[in-house]
């Protein structure tokens, strides 16, 4: 086999303005290569190949090139069954001259580090109060304002104490993240303990409230583990960075589940994949198979009653 080549040649067939041909010494990334060269290159994580943002489409040489480790397959895996020529910019040190394509367009805001998307294990829970939009219409403003920001400060607060965050607000409704990047079983246990504490405290505020409530505030939460994307995505406001929040299935099916406590009658319905964290005690919630809308397959979920009997 020759030796390697004292410099190689970088070439991007497809950069703005025509083609650019860079020189570079072995050792060199293609992503500080495009820097140095100026060449319009999206890049977001800081080169730890995090982000994907970075990514290139490989054009000539590929074969030559070394393979990626993997920390750049974990990150590209998602992409590689439509493209297998793709590689991360910021780990591919070429070994003989290549051709590449950048393949994310270039906005003002792209060297943001708010703009990386991580894909995350954590657990999503949705809160909602039943019925109170429905009270909300019989009863003065101030008391509807005043009921509802009592719940919503009850509710954080044991979302907070067992080691969650509210990712949001929604109506009388509230998301809650737990366990962000955690693969273990802690995110959901902890969000087991925050439905267990609401329930708790949602019957401490009925009894505050007993005199001018003409129904109880009833409650129905949902909670799903696995993993998601967590950005920033939208708009923040007077300029500020858009708040950073978690899409895709675990939300989608989470938000499903607390729906689904209407259909049982219950407090909580959790995923099987939450279940599993109380062990054989999870088993003695019953259980279900659902279709899920948008998501493929069924999800085994368990029904829970009353919250106040989570084994946590």
């Amino acid at each position: 086999m020759s030796a390697d080549p004292a410099s190689i040649r970088v070439r991007y067939p497809l950069a703005p303005g025509g083609e650019v041909t860079l020189s570079i010494a072995p050792g060199t990334s293609i992503l500080a290569a495009s820097l140095a060269g100026r060449v319009p290159h999206a890049a977001v994580c800081g080169g730890r190949g995090r982000c994907s943002a970075c990514r290139v489409r490989v054009l000539e040489g590929a074969l030559d090139q070394p393979p990626p480790d993997s920390a750049e397959l974990a990150t590209l895996r998602p992409l590689l069954a439509r493209d297998p020529s793709l590689r991360l910019a910021c780990r591919l040190k070429p070994r003989r001259d290549i051709a590449v394509e950048p393949v994310m367009p270039v906005g003002q805001n792209d060297q943001s580090p708010d703009l990386t998307g991580r894909l995350l294990t954590m657990t999503v829970m949705f809160v909602d109060l039943r019925g109170f939009s429905r009270m909300a219409a019989q009863r003065h403003p101030y008391d509807v304002v005043f009921t509802l920001n009592r719940y919503f400060d009850l509710a954080a607060t044991a979302i907070a104490q067992a080691g969650g965050r509210v990712d949001k607000f929604i109506g009388d409704g509230i998301m809650a993240l737990f366990g962000i990047g955690e693969d273990d079983q802690s995110g959901p246990r902890a969000a087991l303990r925050a439905a267990k504490a609401i329930a708790a405290a949602m019957r401490a505020l009925n009894h505050e409230l007993e005199s001018e409530l003409s129904t109880p505030l009833r409650i129905g939460m949902g909670i799903h583990f696995g993993k998601a994307i967590l950005g920033r995505f939208g708009w923040g406001l007077n300029g500020e960075a858009a708040p950073e929040t978690a899409i895709g299935d675990v939300v989608n099916i989470a938000s499903r589940l607390e729906g689904l406590s209407k259909t049982y009658a219950c407090q909580l319905v959790m995923s099987e994949a939450v279940a599993q964290c109380l062990g054989s005690d999870g088993t003695r919630f019953d259980a279900h198979q659902v279709e899920i809308p948008n998501h493929d397959g069924l999800i085994c979920l368990r029904v829970v009653p009353q919250a106040d009997d989570i084994p946590v």
